[in-house]
């Protein structure tokens, strides 16, 4: 699910026209983004001077500009897209709906009728609408109370007010309450948390007390799912904390209540990586999420080998995916606040033809060890690649500059075909490359010199057979990802 479809269709299409802006460099051709949102020329220049309207009179200093037949975005270093997503979704009836839902429990529709000066029909045209996107997160809404697991209803909240870190309620924020728990919970976890973590916390929290105001609520799967966790040293320790704080408020909580914050805390990067690296050391290697971490951390190592990669980088692998794992065993679906695809492909480009096939190797294995068939409407399932591309990403990071390459040309289109072999390789991670020096040592030369010259430190040498062709750069990138491993 994209934040933008709690918008009405207007506030979309606005929204799709800035981000192809922003995608393309800050100026498009306005013909080609009315065809791309598929609007007249009168409605695209309405919604055009509407959005920068809006944006001015709530304070997002945001101008488009005609120049000639371009439009042109002009936004403030100090502002990005997701301010004006946060003020698009605040003001949304399918947000209200749900915030209003979350501050009384249940409603009627005439409650919402006089709440939101709109018309039963709308109203129940909203609901039905908010029920296509709640599927993805096992959720409805039925006769005016939440309908689904009480541990997926705070989730999708949770979710839902991550993108709005200016517009939050009082009760999510770090008040003096939502301190006093998580001191508690530094001292028997015996660390500190980072001011993100804290938010983070506080935003869980407030919404935890909102429905814990709810009397009924179904926990059958969380509790199915805590089961193995039940032994595990951190649970333990949270247990501890939740059980014995709010003992001490008026609110009746079940054991249910330390099982679905521990299912938030480790979907979250909340620790550190040496304090979530201290409790890995003490959790059974049969929890289920051990075993995939397992699974997939010596699959992906596996792909580096014969080079072993130091302890405190299979660290930090180890930490990422204990996140990844964790979030995808105990709960379903994801607001999503990039373009998936755009921002997938682009990682695979960088990373190459062979990290690429084992993004898709790590997806597939992950989600059979978990018993969870591919399920196209999930967007856990969905981020999973994007995921794993970001850890290999961070490794390749790591590699970074392992592989040198010199470009040793001769003749006429030295110059011409240089740039272009740069402009192919160098946004490939872990590559330095640069003209040929005599006396440097590389890992791989390119050269389409006919006789074979003596180079220093005996490197790969690739005869390049055509002008940039895409054979050559292809067969150069497996190269390239075969010596990242190799190399020392």
């Amino acid at each position: 699910m994209r934040i933008e479809q709690l918008l009405e269709k207007k506030e979309q299409l606005q929204l799709m026209i800035l981000r192809q802006l922003i995608l393309q460099g800050g100026r498009v051709s306005a013909a080609d983004l009315r065809k791309v949102v598929g609007l007249s020329r009168n409605a695209f220049e309405q919604y055009v001077s509407d959005l920068e309207y809006v944006c001015q009179v709530s304070q997002i200093p945001l101008k488009l500009l005609y120049e000639g037949s371009d439009l042109v975005v002009e936004l403030p270093a100090a502002y990005n897209l997701m301010d004006v997503v946060e003020l698009f979704t605040a003001e949304s009836i399918h947000f209200q709906i749900l915030d209003f839902l979350l501050q009384h429990k249940e409603f009627t529709i005439v409650q919402l009728v006089n709440e939101f000066m709109v018309s039963e029909s709308s109203i129940f045209r909203k609901i039905k609408e908010l029920n296509r996107l709640l599927a993805e997160f096992g959720l409805q809404i039925k006769n005016g109370q939440w309908q689904g697991e009480e541990a997926q209803i705070r989730y999708f909240y949770d979710q839902v007010y991550r993108f709005l870190p200016n517009k939050l309620p009082a009760y999510m924020q770090i008040t003096s309450e939502n301190q006093s728990f998580i001191h508690a919970l530094e001292q028997v976890l015996e660390t500190r948390f980072s001011q993100e973590a804290v938010v983070k916390i506080s935003r869980w929290l407030g919404i935890t007390r909102k429905r814990l105001m709810v009397k009924k609520t179904q926990n059958k799967k969380i509790q199915q799912q805590i089961r193995p966790f039940l032994e595990n040293a951190l649970y333990k320790k949270i247990d501890h904390v939740v059980t014995l704080y709010f003992s001490r408020t008026s609110l009746e909580v079940t054991q249910s209540e330390s099982m679905i914050f521990y299912a938030f805390f480790v979907s979250n990067y909340l620790l550190e990586e040496d304090d979530a690296y201290h409790f890995e050391l003490l959790r059974s290697k049969k929890l289920p999420t051990a075993v995939v971490d397992v699974y997939v951390r010596e699959t992906l190592l596996l792909h580096y080998r014969p080079r072993r990669l130091p302890i405190e980088m299979e660290k930090k692998i180890g930490y990422h995916l204990a996140r990844i794992h964790n979030e995808l065993y105990f709960f379903q679906g994801k607001i999503e606040q990039y373009q998936r695809d755009h921002l997938l492909n682009q990682q695979k480009r960088l990373l190459g033809s062979a990290l690429s096939q084992l993004i898709d190797q790590l997806t597939e294995l992950a989600l059979k060890q978990m018993k969870q068939p591919f399920n196209p409407i999930n967007g856990l399932h969905l981020s999973l690649p994007q995921n794993y591309a970001s850890v290999l990403s961070m490794i390749d990071f790591y590699l970074m500059d392992n592989v040198k390459i010199g470009i040793d040309l001769t003749g006429v289109w030295k110059e011409p075909f240089y740039q272009l072999l740069i402009a192919a390789l160098r946004p490939i991670i872990g590559v330095q490359i640069e003209v040929y020096q005599a006396d440097r040592s590389y890992d791989m030369i390119l050269t389409n010199r006919a006789k074979q010259q003596a180079y220093i430190g005996q490197p790969l040498i690739y005869r390049l057979s055509e002008f940039a062709s895409a054979y050559d750069l292809e067969t150069i990138k497996g190269w390239i990802d075969r010596l990242k491993k190799t190399n020392v």
